[in-house]
């Protein structure tokens, strides 16, 4: 498919890479790129500390972080 394709139909495109078929992108007829999916990624972004915090004790550390404020300063 040429560039103005790819970029047109993009989220088309990367989800035929990621369920495993070959999307090449041409440049005036002559293949120039080959979407693939990466191996072996961590997912990223949103999700990715899901459940890290399950047992942190948010109020301590809300109080822990309002104590450390000059108080003096704040008034």
């Amino acid at each position: 498919m040429s560039i103005y394709e790819a970029k047109t139909n993009f989220s088309k495109y990367v989800d035929l890479a990621l369920s495993g078929e070959e999307v090449i992108v041409t440049n005036r007829g002559r293949e120039v790129i080959a979407l693939t999916p990466l191996k072996n990624r961590e997912q990223a972004g949103f999700g990715i500390l899901s459940g890290a915090f399950e047992d942190f004790d948010w109020e301590k550390a809300d109080s822990d972080f309002q104590a450390s404020f000059n108080q003096d300063k704040l008034s």
